[in-house]
């Protein structure tokens, strides 16, 4: 018989183990040692290789949003209304969100600043480091100037 890798072998020997062959014949059959075939039956057959793991879907480009009930029905009306998909009207959702809040803060205001949600303590009054406090429908968040 032509020869194996030790590993192949081991598979072999266990296969005609099984069939009831003894050491001296399996020996003979593969062209090895009575002492090789009795290792590789202490030994057993090698464990069988694990499958590599699938790789996992790429992660969508965009934005996720947490499911509710509340939401998918929100949804729901909003494409039967505009007939169009989920996320054209998600996104429409939130450009018009966007340019109702754009209306009510100052010109400018919002352009190069950074804007983050304020903590209670600045409720309605002025923000520390030239900062303000704008209250929009949604929550109230604190724009300060220049903040990175």
């Amino acid at each position: 018989m032509a020869a194996m890798s030790r590993a192949t072998r081991r598979i072999v020997v266990a296969h005609l183990t099984e069939r009831r062959m003894t050491a001296q014949e399996i020996a003979s059959e593969l062209g090895v040692s009575v002492d090789t075939v009795r290792r590789d039956q202490r030994e057993g057959a090698p464990p069988a290789p694990t499958p590599e793991p699938e790789p996992a879907a790429p992660a969508a480009a965009g934005l996720l949003l947490p499911d509710g009930l509340q939401l998918r029905l929100d949804l729901k009306v909003l494409t039967a209304a505009y007939e169009a998909q989920p996320e054209d009207v998600a996104r429409f959702a939130i450009h018009q969100a966007a340019r109702i809040v754009q209306r009510r803060m100052p010109s400018g205001s919002v352009s190069g600043s950074h804007v983050r949600p304020a903590g209670r303590a600045d409720s309605g009054q002025q923000g520390g480091q030239g900062g303000r406090t704008v209250r929009t429908a949604v929550r109230t968040v604190q724009i300060t100037e220049g903040e990175q």
